[in-house]
């Protein structure tokens, strides 16, 4: 299919209908944070308000489980069946966290900073990458720890991909 460009609003160009391209499925829990991102810093200054946001109410369950994140690593650097044992339940935090997205049970800012932490804890580049994305909605939603995270979680994914880290958080 033949495609052409046209100018959007902003001024940069976009493709017509019609082009084809191939896009890949992401999961909803990639997906859902990834879209709020987008949708919150595509719309520009002129789209958001000076006013504050509504107040949204934390979600208990994943409180529960970040603070069982947290308290995993109290009392410093594990020993090895210790840290099995700690990596299989950040996989199951994760896991539950992921189920929490698809469900939109993830809601406010602190609830995203929360989840990015959870997946800043995990083991794979796509794990740090979707904390990076949930540390920055936790940003754009008011939640200023989300800084933070979305500097060290971007830290660690480019690390993870075999690139140099830009914020300097990650101890190599």
């Amino acid at each position: 299919t033949a495609w052409s460009r046209r100018a959007c609003p902003s001024g940069r160009p976009a493709l017509a209908r019609g082009h084809r391209t191939k896009i890949p499925r992401l999961a909803p829990s990639v997906a859902v944070p990834l879209a709020a991102l987008l949708l919150l810093t595509a719309c520009g200054p002129s789209a958001r308000s000076d006013s504050a946001p509504a107040p949204v109410a934390d979600n208990p369950a994943l409180t529960a489980l970040f603070n069982a994140d947290q308290k995993a690593r109290k009392g410093g650097i594990p020993d090895l069946k210790a840290g099995l044992r700690m990596s299989l339940t950040d996989a199951e935090r994760r896991d539950q966290v992921r189920a929490m997205l698809d469900r939109g049970e993830v809601r406010s800012g602190t609830d995203y900073w929360r989840a990015g932490f959870i997946f800043q804890h995990g083991n794979r580049p796509d794990d740090f990458l979707l904390a990076h994305a949930l540390a920055t909605a936790a940003l754009s939603l008011g939640e200023q720890d989300g800084a933070w995270l979305a500097a060290a979680s971007l830290d660690r994914y480019l690390l993870a991909t075999g690139r140099p880290q830009i914020y300097g958080t990650q101890f190599i």
